[in-house]
C-alpha cells in the first residue's frame, strides 16, 4: 500500500511539472525574487529586527545523563579548499573560532562523561565505504549534502526523527538551511550551530580596490547601497578590467582578466544572484523541475552574453591571480576568504548582481553543506545518546562557537572595510539553497550544464529534455526513499 500511495504521488507530481516552471516564483525578468529573507540563527536580521529564531529557546531542555565513560566517535569528511566543518579540534591553538569548537566540546565531555572522538576523513570514499560497510563503528558520519541524500536514498541511514532528544524548534538549530532540505513537508536532515558549512558554502564576489582606481571604475559599493548592482553593471567594469597585457592578441595567464572562478561555480552564482532557481519547492514541498521555465532560460541567456559574450572569464580555483593583481573580480565562497588573508593590496566583498534593478533583494548561492547522519542498524540506545551530544553540540555553539566564526574571524579578520561587514550581513540573510546545485551535482550542474558552459555552447533548450529525464528519475527515486526513511 505504501509503494502505491508513493506512486500516485509522483504521477501528481509529475502532472505538475509545467504548472511550477511557468509559476511567478522564480523571475530573471526583473520582479521581486522568489526566495524571502531567512532568519539568520542567533542574530537579528538586516533590518535590526529580532529574527523568528529568537523566539525559540536558546538553551537545551537535556537534564543528567551519564555515559560512564563512553568514547563519541565521529567520523568527519573534511575538505580543507571548501569549508571548515571541524566537529572538535585536539588542543587550543589562539584561533578563537577553533578554541570555543575545543571548550565546547571538553564541557559535553565533562557534563555527560563522555569522550569525544573524531576521525577525520579527507575523501569522500572513505564515509560512504564506512557507510555501506554493514558495521556501525562512529556514532556520527559527516559528509556534504549530496551524498548524505544518496545514503538516505539508499536506505542506510536514519531520519533526523529517530534521534529522540533533538528538539528542531530550538535557535541552535538552522530553521532556514533544514527547511530548504526538507522532503515531502518532512525534515529528515537538520543543520545545527555546530556545523558553519552552511556559512562558509555561501558564494560571493571579491573585487581588487586598487585595479578598480587604476581603471577609474566607480566603487561598486555605491552600485549594491543604491540598488543598481546589475549583471549589466557587472559586465561593464568587468569589460574594462579585461586586458591583453602583453599586446600579444592572446588572452592568457599572463593578461588581466575581469572575472575568475571555477567553471562548475559559474553559472549557479550567476542564476541564484538573478533570483532564479533550476529546482523549486511546490506547495507540498517537492522539488520541481524549473530549468525549462522561460525565467530560467532568460537568465542563462543572460549569463552566457555577460560572461562568454564580453570574453571576460578565466577559469581558475586557486586565488593565485587575484592576490597576484590580475583578476578584477574573483568567484570565492566565505570559507575561501582566509586565503586572501596574505594579499597586500585591499580587496572588497560583493554579492553576486541581480538580473536588474527591479529585483528586489541579492541573493546568495549555497553551493553545499556538511550534514550528519546515523546509520540505520544503530540501536535505540546509540540513538538516545547520539541525540544528547548532538543536541548539546548545537546548544553549546550558539553563544560561542557563532559569534567566533562571524563576527570574530568572518566580519573582523577577513573582511577589511565596513561596507564589506554591511554586505556580509545581507549575504548570509538571503542564502539560496537550489538541488540542482547541491543535490543532483554531477548529473546537472557539473554534468550536463557545466559541459554546456566550458564548451561555449547556450544550447540549454535543446538539453532540456534530457535533462528532465534525469531529474523526474532522480526526484522520484528520493521521494520514495524518504517518505520511507521515517518507517
Amino acid at each position: 500500500m505504501k509503494k502505491f500511495l508513493v506512486t500516485v504521488l509522483i504521477v501528481l507530481l509529475i502532472g505538475t511539472v509545467f504548472t511550477a516552471c511557468g509559476s511567478d516564483n522564480n523571475n530573471a525578468d526583473g520582479e521581486e525574487s522568489p526566495t524571502p529573507a531567512p532568519a539568520l540563527s542567533g542574530a537579528e536580521n538586516e533590518n535590526g529586527a529580532a529574527t523568528e529564531a529568537e523566539a525559540g529557546s536558546r538553551v537545551d531542555d537535556l537534564g543528567e545523563f551519564d555515559f560512564k565513560g563512553y568514547e563519541f566517535k565521529i567520523a568527519n569528511r573534511v575538505n580543507s579548499n571548501f569549508s571548515n566543518s571541524f566537529y572538535d579540534f585536539e588542543e587550543l591553538t589562539g584561533e578563537p573560532y577553533e578554541d570555543a569548537v575545543f571548550m565546547r566540546n571538553r564541557a559535553i565531555e565533562d557534563r555527560f562523561n563522555v569522550k569525544i572522538s573524531v576521525l577525520r576523513a579527507e575523501t569522500p570514499d572513505l564515509i560512504g565505504r564506512m557507510v555501506r560497510s554493514g558495521v556501525n563503528d562512529y556514532d556520527v558520519y559527516t559528509i556534504r549534502n549530496a551524498e548524505m541524500f544518496s545514503y538516505a536514498t539508499e536506505g542506510l541511514i536514519n531520519s533526523i526523527n529517530d534521534l529522540p532528544h533533538i528538539d528542531l524548534s530550538k535557535t541552535y538549530w538552522d530553521d532556514f538551511i533544514t527547511d530548504q532540505l526538507s522532503m515531502a513537508g518532512k525534515k529528515y536532515f537538520a543543520v545545527g550551530e555546530f556545523d558553519i558549512s552552511s556559512y562558509d558554502f555561501a558564494y560571493v564576489l571579491v573585487f581588487n580596490k586598487q585595479l578598480m582606481q587604476d581603471y577609474g571604475i566607480e566603487s561598486p559599493y555605491v552600485s549594491v547601497k543604491e540598488g543598481k548592482w546589475t549583471l549589466d553593471k557587472f559586465a561593464e567594469m568587468a569589460k574594462t578590467g579585461t586586458l591583453d597585457l602583453d599586446g600579444d592578441n592572446k588572452m592568457t595567464d599572463k593578461d588581466a582578466w575581469g572575472y575568475a572562478a571555477r567553471s562548475n561555480d559559474v553559472l549557479p552564482g550567476f542564476w541564484v544572484g538573478a533570483g532564479v532557481t533550476g529546482a523549486t519547492k511546490d506547495e507540498d514541498d517537492i522539488p520541481m523541475n524549473t530549468m525549462g521555465s522561460e525565467m530560467f532560460i532568460n537568465a542563462i541567456d543572460k549569463i552566457f552574453d555577460v560572461v562568454h559574450g564580453n570574453n571576460i572569464y578565466y577559469n581558475a580555483f586557486e586565488k593565485t591571480m587575484f592576490i597576484n593583481g590580475s583578476i578584477l573580480f574573483n568567484d570565492v565562497n566565505l570559507f575561501q576568504l582566509k586565503w586572501l588573508r596574505a594579499m597586500e593590496t585591499d580587496f572588497g566583498i560583493l554579492p553576486y548582481p541581480k538580473y536588474n534593478e527591479n529585483q528586489k533583494n541579492y541573493y546568495t548561492r549555497v553551493g553545499g553543506n556538511i550534514l550528519f547522519g546515523t546509520m540505520k542498524i544503530a540501536s535505540g540506545e546509540d540513538l538516545l545518546r547520539t541525540s544528547v551530544i548532538l543536541e548539546a553540540m548545537a546548544s553549546g555553539s550558539l553563544d560561542a562557537c557563532v559569534p567566533a566564526y562571524y563576527d570574530n574571524m568572518l566580519k573582523t579578520k577577513l573582511a577589511r572595510d565596513v561596507d564589506s561587514e554591511e554586505i556580509l550581513d545581507s549575504i548570509v540573510a538571503h542564502r539560496v539553497v537550489d538541488f540542482i546545485d547541491n543535490i543532483w551535482v554531477d548529473e546537472l550542474r557539473d554534468g550536463v550544464l557545466n559541459t554546456m558552459f566550458t564548451s561555449k555552447n547556450n544550447n540549454l533548450v535543446s538539453r532540456l529534455e534530457r535533462m528532465e529525464g534525469i531529474f523526474d528519475i532522480k526526484r522520484n527515486n528520493m521521494i520514495e526513499a524518504f517518505l520511507a526513511l521515517d518507517n
